[in-house]
């Protein structure tokens, strides 16, 4: 009996440090297979992005990596001269830290905003929308989390002659619609979304129905209100 308990105790033991050691050579086999394989670039998520951030944007939250060509997910973008291809493009998705850049997962402001995308309005703002003619709002080349300016051409009075200004700076986009063809173009009108305070609402409201409004599409950050407004005499050489 004693015999028989020994030679189980002593099986048992030779389980358990084969199992370590076949444990252990397979990771050093995942090791050497990794350190073995051939290396390529990726495009590497570095923080979140939420959906509908523009192509030109993501090179701001993305690093350039190196990981075994295995592990490379189908159609990942390899450098940022791939993304800048693909500049006029959104993202169709949130995108999380980690996560490889795939081509797939950006698409045209068209496309994303006829599947419904927007992002959220930030706590403290409003939304309104403006429709105005594609020309007006860059051919309709906006995005979901893009920043605009709002131009203002007021008519001529008895007191002031007709001026264009520059009212406001760094308003998000919270949306885009309208008819868009496959390379993001618009055709006809388009209708903007953006967030914004009360004061801005109100002026924006009031610009829209007495006199004419274009956007300018700005880098996030970019400060350039406070100029003076442009008249009939700066068109004068």
């Amino acid at each position: 009996m004693r015999t028989r308990i020994i030679a189980l105790v002593i099986a048992a033991v030779l389980a358990i440090v084969g199992g370590v050691t076949l444990v252990t050579y397979v990771r050093s086999a995942d090791q050497r297979a990794a350190g073995d394989a051939e290396l390529v670039d990726v495009l590497v998520v570095q923080q979140e992005v939420p959906a509908g951030t523009a192509a030109a944007q993501l090179a701001l939250v993305t690093s350039v990596d190196r990981i075994p060509e295995a592990f490379l997910a189908e159609g990942a973008l390899t450098s940022l001269d791939q993304l800048e291809e693909l500049q006029g493009q959104v993202t169709s998705a949130a995108l999380v830290p980690g996560e490889q850049v795939i081509a797939a997962r950006l698409a045209s402001p068209g496309d994303f905003v006829g599947g419904g995308g927007s992002i959220p309005v930030p706590e403290g703002l409003q939304e309104i929308s403006l429709s105005l003619d594609a020309q007006r709002v860059l051919g309709g080349r906006l995005a979901a989390g893009e920043y605009v300016g709002v131009l203002v051409t007021v008519p001529e009075t008895q007191d002031s002659p007709a001026q264009t200004f520059l009212r406001y700076d760094q308003l998000l986009v919270t949306a885009v619609g309208g008819a868009f063809a496959e390379d993001g173009s618009a055709s006809g009108a388009v209708t903007v979304t953006l967030a914004v305070e009360r004061d801005e609402a109100q002026a924006i409201v009031f610009a829209q129905e007495t006199a004419t409004l274009w956007l300018s599409k700005q880098a996030e950050g970019l400060e350039s209100t406070g100029g003076a407004p442009a008249t009939r005499t700066d068109l004068i050489p």
